[in-house]
Order: structure tokens, then sequence, then C-alpha cells
């Protein structure tokens, strides 16, 4: 059975700061070891870690010590550009305007051991599926073989 599936890839974060200019929406923009920098909506920051300010951030850090955490990314996800009241933003046209971050986070995890289950669950998911089909077909009556050749055309093999 082939379980391997095309991941998004993921990173720790090592450090970081939320935006904090005149015309910025308070997002996060953390670091990986090498410098690669990822777009971290403050929203999802507040989700996991309760957090949604500089000066929260720094609280945290004090109270907890250094906080590394995973992160799973996108290269490349493009957003609609809102108003203050969250309304889309269209050009002259009527066309909805949008922006593209290069690099912005989908997932972030303060415990290492929900990351690994998050990151695993699809693999996992896949398994399960495939061996209930292996299972199943058995239970119909072909042979061995046959199941190995219907798995390994399988959109799941």
């Amino acid at each position: 059975m082939n379980t391997q599936n095309a991941q998004k890839p993921a990173t720790v974060i090592v450090k970081g700061q939320f935006a904090t200019g005149k015309d910025q929406k308070g997002n996060f923009t953390g670091r990986n070891a090498e410098g690669l920098r990822i777009y971290i909506p403050k929203q999802m920051m507040k989700d996991e870690f309760g957090v949604e300010t500089q000066a929260q951030w720094e609280k945290y850090i004090k109270d907890n010590g250094k906080v590394l955490f995973d992160c799973i990314y996108d290269t490349a996800v493009t957003y609609n550009v809102v108003d203050d009241k969250n309304n889309p933003v269209k050009d002259e046209n009527g066309v909805v305007k949008t922006f593209t971050i290069d690099n912005s986070a989908l997932s972030i995890f303060k415990d290492r051991k929900d990351f690994l289950k998050a990151r695993n669950s699809d693999r996992m998911q896949n398994l399960e599926v495939e061996k209930e089909f292996e299972t199943e077909v058995l239970a119909s009556g072909l042979s061995q073989t046959t199941v190995d050749r219907l798995l390994s055309v399988s959109p799941l093999g």
C-alpha cells in the first residue's frame, strides 16, 4: 500500500511579533530558524495561544519562557482585500481585490503531540480505508492477487 501524501510544508516558529503599525491589522509574522517569514493571522494566534497583541505575546513569553511552536503553511495563499467592516473591496470593474502572501500559516500548534497527531491523521485515515477495503474485497471472494492489483491502482494506494 502506498501511504505517501503530498503534504504542505511544516516548520518550527522560533520567533515573531505582531504588526503594530497604524494601518496594520495586527497579524503575527513568525520566523523559523533559517529566517523564513510566515504570516500567521491574529485569530489563529488567539485561538492557539490566547494572545492577539504584541503586549500579550511578550507577557506570554515572559510567563512561559522561550516559545517554539509548529506551523503547517502554504507557500502562496491569496486573500480578499476587505474594508474595516470586513466587506470585500472591489475595483472599478466590480472585481474583488486580492493580495497574495508567499508563506501563510494554515495551522499552528503549541503542543508537539497535537502537531504530530494532526500531521499524520490523513495518513492514518487512508491506511484505515485501505485496510477496510481489503477486508471487504477479500470477503467477497476475490483472491489476494486480485486485491493487491486493485490496491495498486486505487487512488488511496
